[in-house]
């Protein structure tokens, strides 16, 4: 420990006869001592100021003081203010006080200094002292005290014990200078290795802050000169091999990319996270392969009875040569979850027990070989798909293998047998007797394969095919499954659309009812209905029911309408669900409200009366809510969406009324608001709601608004203006964009996007010439008008003004339609 020793030396000899005349019955003196940290948590390396006040108390003068400061091992520390005192020149980190003074009672002084804690530190930490005095009177007193105040600091994220080396550093140097159990550390560099380093030490531990940023290179060789070598090895990549002189028992790679060799394994080992670019082998070993990709394994054998090898959730990419397992025992090997990548003439071949589920096998010719190798066994093959292969599993000699629910996608021969010894012998294609579901029923019986090409069929809907599929003398599946298993159960039901949709919170829709095209209703964005119409599906829904439900009837969906109803026979219907729960009060009720990551399905299903049965559906749409909330929402509403030409040109009618209405959803200042116009077009306001206006200036379509109060939440602020369309705009949809933005407390919420309205379309023609401004009635449709309409529906007449437009059945039940009720037919009014 180093030691701060403060200390103001008395000259006695000048004082003596001070000393001597001094009262025996002066009072005892005191001196304290109080310390402060400027911060108690920091990162290693870090410092700390360190404040020491010093005050001399009682009545006693004292003639020599010192303070003893203790610091933590390896810290170092720095004067920053030595309180009037000068350093000592004869002890370390130590000062001296004025050698002429002393110290009467109420002297007080500061000592500052910064304490540097080393680059290793990590925990708790304490710094102690002791305050002492002599006091001015003979025959002197020695007084002290311990230093009070603060005393620990805690200190994080140092280094690890071991060997750091960083960029630059000689990694070969680090590796011939390492002891037993000390972990060698790469931090973010390159790092070379070249020729053959050899150890002699029986564990062997790097460890890389991260493969992306650690490198070793030079194409080298680490290599284990020690009978069960322990090998780790984690977060770096190497440009060379590691390798085995001696055994190596205990083999762990993490995090690695390893573009050389490995040594084989024989013991214990663990390979996860981590790209090897050279064939794995063990011979004897035992662990596990997980969540790596390279290019496979040599060799998995000689499984020590009891053990097991686990491959899974690697994906293999080779493209020759022949990768080769072999159990003897069951449950030695397990080969789960992997994908197998063959883009040339390389295959797996399997002996004995290995366990082969859930693996993707994509080419090859054959994808698995399937080798007795003098063990006659059972090889359990299931739950894979073959894709895209040439020949999927190949048997030679005697092998057998029981394989069931597979998927053979693509696949030009499922088995084959290559001559050899042995005889062709007929495997099993099917599982045991299990239950499983179809469309939601539970059913119980062996279950076959899934090929894609299969074209029989299933008669009583038991989801097995009614024909075998014949594999020759590899056997037959009797049991062919007609669609993929997936969770133990078929479904035929398809899903037409699967989709998460953005809902800004707060935004609104407008929606009319198909059949009743004079009522306009405001949806909410979180409602079934808000998402349905988010999602651009095409849906026809009727408000018949409305005034008694307050909700919606689905008539069809993505052009699916519903079947009339039965009470004794089946038809079909769409049916809405919200999490899974359904919907008995129709589509758009208040009690379907959503929260985020709500899930509303719509099956349409098979229905005798009242009685529906989802899970026999044919179709299925899944939309799930994705809630967007901003603090502020700005909706616009545009009045007239849609222009005509001849309007435009022969009546001047090229202005509708816009509203925005910006709503504070959270406290909020500064509130901003623009809009974007096509070039040409013009906005003239008419309510700005206390907010500075602008267009402008660079870009003239750009035009402004900007609010300097407050808003609470819940608060709105409206701007209307008029948007004006050039005479000469041409036919076409023309987009207005707009953002705002807003203060919540110090940050800022930039480019809200506007919701709501957001174009405005131009048409070349207006195919009605009965509801002109000019015409008989207007608006109006009138009795002649009608009478006019109808005769050119029943001579197939063009429409008075046009050469390409007629009366169609659906265009004059409309007319009549506005007839009947004497109200205004609106200009672009068209079924």
């Amino acid at each position: 420990m180093k030691t701060l020793r403060i200390a103001g030396l008395l000259m006695l000899v000048s004082l003596l006869s001070v000393a001597l005349m001094a009262s025996t019955a002066l009072a005892d003196g005191n001196i304290t001592a109080s310390r402060s940290f400027n911060a108690t948590d920091i990162s290693a390396g870090d410092s700390v100021r360190v404040t020491v006040d010093i005050t001399v108390g009682g009545s006693t003068v004292l003639g020599a003081v010192s303070l003893d400061e203790t610091i933590p091992a390896g810290w170092s520390f720095t004067t920053v203010d030595n309180g009037g005192w000068s350093a000592s020149e004869t002890v370390d980190g130590s000062w001296l006080g004025p050698s002429a003074d002393t110290f009467s009672p109420g002297y007080t002084t500061t000592i500052v200094y910064d304490l540097t804690s080393s680059s290793t530190s990590t925990g708790t930490y304490s710094v102690s002292g002791l305050i002492e005095g002599t006091t001015y009177e003979m025959p002197p007193t020695d007084i002290s005290s311990t230093v009070d105040g603060q005393t620990d600091i805690t200190v994080t994220g140092g280094l690890a014990p071991g060997i750091h080396l960083y960029d630059g550093d000689s990694f070969v140097g680090a590796l011939n200078n390492v002891t037993e159990g000390e972990i060698i550390y790469l931090h973010e560099g390159t790092y070379t290795l070249t020729g053959t380093v050899d150890m002699y030490i029986p564990t062997i531990l790097i460890i890389g802050d991260s493969r992306e940023t650690v490198t070793i290179t030079g194409n080298g060789r680490l290599r284990s000169k020690v009978d069960n070598t322990e090998v780790y090895l984690e977060n770096f990549t190497m440009e060379g091999r590691v390798s085995s002189g001696s055994t190596c028992t205990n083999v762990t790679i993490k995090n690695c990319e390893i573009t050389a060799g490995m040594p084989t394994l024989v013991g214990a080992f663990l390979f996860e996270n981590s790209t090897f670019s050279k064939n794995i082998q063990v011979d004897g070993g035992n662990g596990t392969i997980r969540n790596c990709v390279g290019v496979g394994f040599s060799t998995i054998a000689n499984i020590p009875s009891g053990d097991t090898v686990l491959v899974e959730n690697n994906e293999f990419n080779f493209d020759f040569g022949m990768m080769s397992i072999r159990a003897e025992e069951e449950d030695a090997i397990i080969l789960r979850n992997n994908v197998f990548n063959n883009t040339g003439s390389g295959y797996l071949t399997i002996v004995g027990y290995p366990e082969v589920t859930g693996n993707t096998f994509i080419g090859g010719n054959p994808a698995i070989e399937v080798n007795s190798g003098g063990v006659l066994s059972d090889t359990p093959i299931y739950e894979n798909t073959f894709d895209s292969c040439t020949n999927a599993i190949r048997f030679t000699g005697d092998s057998v293998a029981t394989i069931y629910l597979n998927e053979f996608i693509d696949v030009g021969t499922v088995a084959t047998w290559m001559a050899g010894s042995g005889s062709a012998t007929a495997s099993t294609w099917q599982s045991p007797a299990m239950d499983y579901t179809l469309n939601g029923v539970t059913l119980n019986g062996p279950l076959g394969n899934y090929y894609s090409d299969y074209t029989g069929v299933d008669n009583n809907s038991d989801g097995i095919g009614d024909t075998a599929v014949d594999h020759g003398d590899q056997g037959t599946d009797s049991y062919p499954l007609v669609a993929p298993m997936e969770d133990g159960g078929f479904t035929t039901m398809q899903t037409l659309a699967d989709m998460t949709v953005d809902q800004v919170a707060g935004e609104t829709y407008k929606y009319t009812p198909y059949d009743n095209p004079d009522e306009e209703y405001t949806i909410d964005s979180m409602t079934d209905i808000g998402v349905l119409i988010a999602s651009g599906i095409e849906f026809e829904a009727s408000d018949r029911y409305y005034g008694s439900m307050g909700s919606f009837w689905i008539d069809g969906m993505a052009g699916i309408d519903n079947e009339p109803y039965s009470a004794t026979e089946v038809y079909y219907n769409w049916y809405i669900y919200i999490n899974d729960v359904k919907c008995e009060t129709g589509l758009g009720n208040v009690a379907n409200t959503l929260v985020n990551d709500s899930k509303v399905s719509f099956y349409y299903a098979p229905t005798v009366g009242t009685d529906e049965d989802i899970a026999g559906s044919l179709y299925a749409i899944h939309l799930t809510a994705n809630e967007i909330d901003y603090p502020v929402i700005a909706q616009r509403d545009i009045k007239n969406q849609n222009f005509y030409e001849e309007l435009l040109t022969n009546y001047d009618l090229v202005s509708t009324k816009v509203t925005v209405t910006l709503t504070a959803r959270e406290d909020i200042d500064s509130l901003t608001f623009e809009e974007v116009i096509p070039a040409g077009w013009t906005i003239t306001p008419s309510e700005d709601d206390e907010a500075v206006f602008k267009q402008n200036l660079n870009e003239t379509n750009r035009y402004e608004w900007v609010w300097t109060d407050k808003m609470d939440s819940g608060e709105s602020k409206t701007v209307v203006y008029t948007l004006t369309l050039p005479k000469t705009a041409a036919g076409g949809d023309y987009p207005v964009e707009g953002t705002c933005s807003a203060y919540v407390g110090d940050t800022d919420h930039d480019d809200i996007p506007v919701v709501g309205d957001n174009n405005v379309n131009v048409s070349d023609t207006d195919w009605n010439p009965w509801n002109d401004v000019d015409s008989d009635g207007g608006a109006y449709i009138t009795t002649d008008e009608l009478q006019s309409a109808i005769n050119c529906w029943l001579e197939d007449l063009t429409v008075p003004g046009f050469s390409d437009e007629y009366v169609t059945t659906d265009r004059l039940q409309m007319l009549v339609h506005y007839w009947v009720q004497n109200a205004e037919c609106p200009e672009g009014a068209d079924v």
